[in-house]
Order: structure tokens, then C-alpha cells, then sequence
């Protein structure tokens, strides 16, 4: 007789949407910015918006900034295996 057993695996995989990053000395007026790295993710393309000015950029300048927020989106995904034990 068979005895079915059922496994599941559970995951989580993260996709970074956008990265805002804040430069300058908060102590000196009218030194700071604030610069926004967004991904248009249909074409897999970065870019980066700071006041009125928007330039592609490659991923990897993205992290050579320090974030100061960061916007995440995140899937769950759960694998289910069926395993037959005779």
C-alpha cells in the first residue's frame, strides 16, 4: 500500500524597485540632495532622477551610493512536492 507524503518549500525572492539616497552636509544650508534610482523593469532599465534631470544608468553605480531608503518588492513562492513511500 502506498503512502503519500507531501514536502513543501518555502522561499522568498527579492527585487529592488528603487533606491533613494541623500547627499551633502546636513549642517551646511542649501548643500544637500536627494537623488532617486528607479527601474523601469519591463525594459530592465535603471535610471536616475535628481531635481529635473533624468540619465540611464548602469546597476551597479546603484550601489556605490549610500541608500537612504530603500523600495523592495518581494514574491513567496511555495514549492509542493508529492512523494510516494511504499
Amino acid at each position: 500500500m502506498s503512502n503519500p507524503k507531501t514536502e513543501k518549500v518555502l522561499g522568498l525572492h527579492y527585487d529592488l524597485l528603487a533606491n533613494i539616497t541623500h547627499e551633502g552636509d546636513p549642517a551646511t544650508p542649501n548643500s544637500t540632495s536627494y537623488k532617486v534610482h528607479i527601474q523601469h523593469r519591463a525594459k530592465e532599465q535603471w535610471y536616475q532622477i535628481q531635481d529635473l534631470f533624468v540619465e540611464e544608468i548602469n546597476a551597479h553605480m546603484i550601489f556605490l551610493s549610500e541608500s537612504y531608503i530603500q523600495v523592495i518588492i518581494y514574491d513567496v513562492f511555495v514549492t509542493i512536492r508529492f512523494m510516494t513511500v511504499y
